[in-house]
């Protein structure tokens, strides 16, 4: 009897480690690779193991993600999605179908649904959603073949950009002209009460006083600002009519050479590359000269909005009531489509040169890079 308490023991210890029932084993990890630089997840078995539900449309063409109150749309070949109220935001890179699937960039997808993403130094990413991790191996390298007859397919279908569809596009800066005729639309009745403020008798007899000259002058820039901003986005989708030709001629010329990797092909086609890449590199010079007079005129908006605040507060009878809410909301839109004008411009150059790299004569290059 003496022995019995001393066995009882030893099986209530040992009980923890013998299972009820056969642990479930952990979900396997959603493919991944790399888009550029960045790291990029399949997302229908991401969003399974998020729990967010998946709504297409009719062609697939885009995907509506929705996690409780919180919503991403996304678009093939796009860096631009949309939140939960419809606002557009950048990518930092665009999705791209490969395998069945369509891959994502891991951490913005990510976060927009609410969950969070840390690098791991493998080069793999651990996402975590409330009180669950899900380890993300790093995706395959990159790396080109040294071989040019190799590489030249690869560099073609590079997955950043869909040649097939810029081969006949009808040209990015026409996904500005929506978000430009609305920025119009609600900075044109601004304009007026803007230059109200400016030429006021009764404030310009206040300008001494540091709310109401702060207010006066900072109103003068915003006007120039708002002008200057339409002016430039204008030419922007003008210019894209103009250069969009040789651009498209460039894609179909990459066309050519993959489906006809010859000496001849390639040789035809180096000309329209180097047509194409000056007609990127025309387009990209505008389109920073564009984001730049967007960002002055954000920042003359919110000193706008701040002055207007102490100036309601210091005269809070005056007729001069100023709300530039939607104007700056419209211009926050219409800078994310410049922004994404912009990305693929750049993506656009880094493809025509990498072209004209990888097929340039011997006695041109020296030697081919590797």
């Amino acid at each position: 009897m003496s022995r019995f308490p001393g066995l009882l023991l030893c099986a209530l210890l040992l009980l923890p480690a013998l299972p009820c029932r056969a642990q479930e084993p952990p979900p396997a990890a959603p493919p991944v690779l790399l888009i550029g630089a960045e790291h990029a997840v399949a997302l229908e078995p991401l969003a399974a193991w998020l729990g967010a539900a998946c709504v297409w449309t009719a062609r697939h063409a885009a995907v509506r993600v929705t996690l409780g109150a919180r919503a991403v749309t996304l678009q093939a070949q796009s860096v631009v999605a949309q939140n939960a109220a419809g606002r557009p935001f950048r990518l930092p890179a665009p999705p791209v179908r490969r395998d069945g699937h369509l891959f994502v960039p891991t951490r913005a997808v990510v976060e927009a649904l609410g969950g969070a993403c840390a690098p791991r130094e493998d080069g793999g990413m651990q996402v975590t959603l409330r009180d669950r991790a899900l380890l993300l191996p790093a995706p395959p390298p990159g790396d080109l073949p040294a071989d040019p007859a190799a590489r030249l397919p690869l560099l073609i279908a590079d997955p950043r950009l869909a040649v097939e569809t810029l081969a006949r596009s009808g040209g990015v800066a026409a996904h500005i002209r929506p978000y430009l005729a609305g920025f119009v639309k609600v900075a044109t009745p601004v304009q007026p009460a803007l230059t109200g403020i400016a030429n006021s008798k009764a404030l310009r007899l206040l300008t001494h006083v540091p709310v109401v000259g702060g207010l006066v002058s900072i109103c003068q820039d915003a006007i120039g600002a708002i002008t200057g901003t339409i002016g430039i986005a204008r030419r922007l989708v003008e210019m894209d009519a103009q250069y969009l030709a040789p651009i498209r001629d460039g894609f179909l010329a990459a066309q050519a050479a993959a489906a006809t990797p010859d000496a001849a092909t390639i040789a035809a086609a180096r000309p329209r590359w180097a047509a194409a890449l000056a007609a990127v590199e025309k387009q990209r010079a505008l389109n920073e000269t564009a984001d730049a007079h967007l960002g002055g005129m954000l920042a003359a908006l919110t000193s706008v909005e701040a002055k207007m605040a102490e100036f309601r507060t210091a005269y809070p009878r005056s007729e001069h009531v100023l709300s530039l809410g939607p104007l700056q909301r419209a211009a926050e839109d219409l800078r994310v489509m410049v922004g994404a004008h912009h990305w693929q411009l750049t993506t656009m150059q880094a493809y025509f040169l990498a072209l004209l790299a990888a097929t340039a004569p011997a006695e041109e290059a020296g030697e081919l890079p590797a």
